[in-house]
């Protein structure tokens, strides 16, 4: 999660440089330190908890992630009254899992907005929004497999 931290801030530093034409080196820097300060304390906080990280707090948490990205996890689902492993789903279960647990009002409320989606894209004022709308829905679609 850190280093989202550190990729927004330099989409928002590439999107300020195609708004306003140039950059404020003085400013970045000082924000550049203040995120440096954040992740390094968010860092030394996550393990503050964690016997195995304080033990090495680097070497650890490597060997950890090392560990854990090659951990197998496959579990059982529930689909049309049998169980199937989640890694043999069939192509809409996402589809299907999404529409049962995600609230009407929601799904309503998306409705009402797809009328007004022509309006925000032509206006062109907020790029990023514009992205967002598009990329939402296809990333839980193409991610979650």
């Amino acid at each position: 999660m850190i280093c989202y931290l550190f990729l927004f801030f330099f989409i928002c530093l590439v999107y300020r440089y195609f708004i306003n034409g140039r950059i404020d080196w003085s400013d970045i820097l000082k924000k550049l330190m203040i995120l440096i300060l954040v992740a390094g304390a968010s860092f030394f906080l996550s393990i503050l908890l964690w016997p195995f990280g304080l033990q090495a707090p680097v070497k650890n948490v490597f060997a950890s992630l090392n560990f854990m990205s090659h951990f197998q996890g496959h579990s059982g689902r529930y689909l049309k009254e049998k169980t199937e492993w989640t890694d043999y789903m069939p192509w809409y279960y996402l589809l299907k899992y999404m529409a049962i647990t995600i609230p009407v009002i929601v799904l309503a409320g998306t409705l009402v907005f797809i009328p007004f989606i022509k309006r925000i894209v032509s206006d062109g004022k907020n790029p990023f929004l514009v992205v967002s709308i598009i990329h939402h829905p296809f990333s839980n679609l193409v991610c979650d497999n």
